[in-house]
């Protein structure tokens, strides 16, 4: 898994754009993506609500996926719209919709497990020093770097509990 602006390799496209040439081979992909869970809960805590299949690419030289387009995630215009804010809000999460109908309860507390395991490492994370290269600026340019490091490292403390509401499980301690 890797952020991405531009291709990662001549030949990667669009999962949205491999599924529309009725290819046999992409619902296998998707499938069989070992990220799949992580990123849906990296999505819960930058609180993306934005994870369309034109938002990540399929790179067959890496055989996986390249996540792109965060543009609706933690800043910008839409932040005082969506209450991001506030760390304990629940978003809409896109890719989790789009595959939690296939989820068994079984898989569910897996995927909780991840998230768990997601929320442990970005707890070591060094909030202030996150945006060092100050790339918040690119992605938006009225990105406060206070703001966005603020609300990641509090999220933490609530995107497992989020995630969970979704599923409809119980987060047990």
């Amino acid at each position: 898994m890797a952020f991405a602006s531009a291709s990662p390799a001549p030949n990667s496209m669009s999962f949205e754009r491999l599924l529309s040439e009725n290819n046999p081979m992409a619902n296998k992909l998707f499938e069989a993506w070992k990220s799949l869970d992580d990123v849906i809960a990296f999505d819960e805590w930058i609180a993306n609500p934005d994870r369309l299949d034109c938002n990540y690419l399929y790179s067959p030289a890496h055989n996986d996926f390249w996540l792109i387009d965060h543009g609706n995630a933690l800043t910008g215009d839409c932040m005082p719209h969506w209450a991001l804010d506030k760390p304990e809000i629940e978003t809409y999460n896109t890719l989790f919709e789009s595959v939690s109908h296939l989820k068994t309860h079984k898989e569910k507390y897996l995927m909780k497990n991840k998230a768990d395991a997601l929320m442990e490492r970005a707890k070591v994370i060094d909030f202030s020093t996150l945006d060092a290269e100050n790339y918040y600026k690119m992605i938006h340019g009225s990105a406060d770097a206070a703001k966005i490091s603020e609300f990641l490292e509090k999220r933490i403390n609530h995107s497992v509990k989020l995630l969970c509401q979704k599923m409809g499980i119980p987060q047990l301690i």
